[in-house]
């Protein structure tokens, strides 16, 4: 069960990022990941209905582990936001997919004492050998708009999104088993808005550039684009209840072939031969740390 639930996670996050792209070129990145968090909000209010009085009571217990990891999610959102307005989109879930697997599966050992084999670990090196020859492979792309500066600047976005993001999942997995997981749901992405808020005032206050103005029909439309997250973060937070966190985090792999195909679907950017091979060989040796583990 939790396999499946780990692909649809992968699926809606995928898809939701892949609409979101638009937004994160059009504005800039503080403002539309704030959108992006006051929309979820939004939406996701109404699921407080479903949760039993009681539980409310258990916010103030994995408060802290939901405020850090929020954090991480909220830095990782901003930083991917700015990766995908100069990377392809099936590079930079490809880049931030594969490092933020070997983060998990790292602080999984650490927090949660699951060890790994040989096998695991040959499988480990084999991805970051994938991943380095994906982002090497793409200094000659034909994507408009990506000058050398910006591509190395992109590819170091994209690995710190995924090692923040990686840190984030192992911490709300270890800590957080015990909550209700539309609650955990409502919490963790709202304390995420907070920050992203927060951090749009703080900006405001320093330079008189609080957010880029939107109407109301854009509004909508981010509220759409940004819901499949909210069935993504339900789906991961059951899964990893149920399952090892590092086999769930090699399963969300599958978000790297389903924001190719929906980039190339929706923004026309190709991918050479080679990117794909790449792309397929690091969902490969990922499928392997799953079946490994």
């Amino acid at each position: 069960m939790y396999i499946f639930l780990s692909v649809l996670a992968a699926c809606a996050w995928a898809l939701s990022g892949t609409l979101m792209a638009g937004f994160y070129r059009k504005l800039d990145v503080v403002s539309a990941s704030s959108y992006r968090g006051l929309a979820l909000a939004c939406v996701m209010m109404p699921m407080l209905l479903f949760v039993p009085i009681q539980e409310f009571a258990t916010i103030p217990q994995y408060w802290p582990p939901i405020f850090y990891g929020s954090i991480l999610v909220a830095v990782g959102n901003i930083v991917g936001a700015y990766s995908i307005r100069h990377l392809p989109i099936g590079i930079a879930s490809a880049l931030s997919t594969s490092f933020r697997t070997m983060t998990a599966l790292a602080m999984a050992v650490y927090m949660l004492g699951e060890v790994l084999t040989g096998f695991q670990f040959a499988l480990v090196g084999a991805l970051m050998v994938c991943v380095i020859l994906l982002s090497l492979s793409n200094k000659r792309s034909d994507f408009e708009g990506v000058n050398a500066s910006a591509y190395f600047a992109g590819v170091s976005m994209t690995l710190l999104v995924g090692v923040v993001i990686g840190w984030s999942m192992t911490m709300i997995a270890a800590e957080t088993k015990g909550m209700n997981s539309i609650l955990l749901t409502v919490v963790w992405e709202n304390t995420i808005t907070a920050i992203l808020l927060s951090t749009a005032v703080y900006r405001g206050l320093c330079t008189g550039n609080y957010f880029a103005k939107i109407d109301r029909q854009s509004f909508f439309k981010i509220a759409l684009f940004a819901s499949p997250t909210i069935v993504g973060t339900m789906a991961f937070s059951v899964a990893v209840k149920l399952g090892f966190i590092g086999i769930v985090s090699a399963i969300l792999s599958v978000g790297s072939v389903v924001s190719a195909i929906l980039a190339f679907l929706l923004y026309k950017e190709k991918l050479t031969r080679l990117q794909v091979s790449f792309i397929a060989l690091c969902c490969v040796a990922i499928a392997g740390l799953n079946l490994a583990g």
